[in-house]
Formats: C-alpha cells, structure tokens, sequence
C-alpha cells in the first residue's frame, strides 16, 4: 500500500483535533496532536500544507479548527493564512456579525509574539524555551501575593543579573530584562543572548496537584502586578531568610516585567 499523502495525513490530524475539542473542550489535550502535526508541517511542501489548512477552514467536519489555526499562525506565521483570517474578518465586519468577527480575530491574536493565550499550549512554551537552560523545578520556589517572587538557584544568568538591592522596602529593577510567566515553563529573558527557562509546572493538567496550583496562582499574581521580584542565588537555601537574603550582598536581580500583555 503507498503512502499517504502529506494533504490526507494532515486533514485526518485536523479532523481528529476538532473532535478533541468539541469533546473535550482542553487545549491541553490537543496539544500532543498539534505538535505532531507541526512537526510534519516543518518538512512538507508548502502547497500541500495550504490546501490542507484551507481546507480545513471551511469543512463541517473541523468545526473547531480554530485552535489549530491559532497555533500554527504563532509557529509559522504564514501571511497566506494572515491574509485569509484577515479577509474573512472583513466580510464578518462588513455583514456586523460580532460572533465571526471575534472568531477571526481571536486567531490573528495568535501571529502576535505577546499572544495571551500561548500558556494553553504546553508544546508553544516549550518551544519559545527550546534556545535557552532550563533550570529544573527543584532550583525554584515561587512566593504568590501582591509582589510575586521567582527565586532560583544556579541559573546560567546569575553573574548577568544585577546585585539585588532594596530601598524602604522595594526591590531594584532589572532594566533590559522581560518575564514570561507560562504554566509548564516561564522564561527570563535578558538583553542579547541573555536568559534562561525556568520549569514552572510539571503536568499542567493535573489539575489536582499541588505544584500546578501553586504555578497558576503565581502566574495569575505575575499578570496582576506587571512583573515579579526575581532572585537570583548560587544555591537554594533550606529556609527563605528574606532579610538575611536581601541584606548578605549574595543575591541578584530584582523587579523584571511581565512580557505578557506588556
């Protein structure tokens, strides 16, 4: 028996990922699918890609192909598919159908590199991570409140980081510096080739855990407040002396921004 085609491959990934979602109502279920498929996108020729995609947009059976779109708008951004969104956008204005209007705009958010909602697709993190050290869950404590803190230990951007410095309470800024605050990964990124990954949650969908609660409370305090105190040590300490930490002249870092929504 020959082999499938690329085209039929593919239809039959989106297909299987609309009935997913339709059952399922998680990204994070999909997501497996998604990164498969974008893995066989990455060699395949373009033309059979955008008569997949095409297709795919106007089947009844990918009803819910709208995921999809989303997540290969971010990885690829291919402006054929920009402009298809685009275009349908247009007609939903001109025809004032809020539904379909925000259905398209939804996936043109997705083409932005800020894209809010890339943390429901565990795959896209990883991939925003894939050039930087990742710093494994066990060199890491997160404190939630209203001035969230992100300390690690042996982080390859110690030396980088300013030395920490606070006044009448308040942390300095690392000026030059983002933060990305994601479920399974949140990523520091520093000016040039500066920053590291940093493992926030290790199954995001088990939702039971006690490390996926703490990491989406964090992340939910990091979006409210623009940012977090990050800090930077050579070790972990057995116990978190603040005072002791912010006067002994060891520790790095300071207030960085939150990248996303910024």
């Amino acid at each position: 028996m020959p082999d499938r085609s690329i085209q039929a491959v593919l239809k039959d990934g989106l297909i299987n990922h609309s009935h997913i979602i339709e059952t399922t109502g998680s990204t994070l279920e999909a997501d497996p699918l998604l990164a498969e498929l974008a893995t066989l996108i990455e060699d395949a020729d373009d033309a059979d890609v955008r008569e997949a995609v095409l297709w795919a947009l106007n089947s009844p059976e990918c009803e819910h192909v709208g995921e999809a779109l989303q997540y290969f708008g971010h990885v690829f951004r291919w402006e054929w598919l920009r402009t298809e969104i685009q275009q349908r956008f247009d007609e939903a204005t001109s025809r004032h159908d809020l539904r379909a209007m925000r259905s398209r705009e939804w996936v043109l958010e997705a083409f932005e590199d800020d894209w809010e909602d890339l943390e429901l697709y565990p795959s896209l993190e990883a991939r925003a991570a894939a050039h930087l050290v990742l710093v494994p869950r066990g060199n890491v404590r997160f404190f939630t409140g209203a001035t969230p803190v992100l300390v690690v230990a042996g982080a390859p951007i110690h030396e980088a980081l300013p030395v920490l410095t606070m006044s009448d309470g308040v942390a300095s800024r690392c000026d030059g510096w983002t933060l990305r605050s994601l479920m399974t990964v949140c990523v520091v990124d520093g000016p040039g080739d500066l920053g590291c990954a940093i493992q926030t949650a290790i199954d995001p969908r088990d939702l039971h855990d006690a490390d996926v609660h703490e990491a989406a409370t964090w992340c939910d305090d990091v979006d409210a407040a623009g940012g977090a105190l990050v800090i930077s040590l050579p070790d972990l300490p057995a116990s978190f002396d603040r005072d002791r930490i912010y006067s002994a002249g060891f520790a790095r870092g300071g207030t960085i921004r939150n990248a996303i929504g910024a």
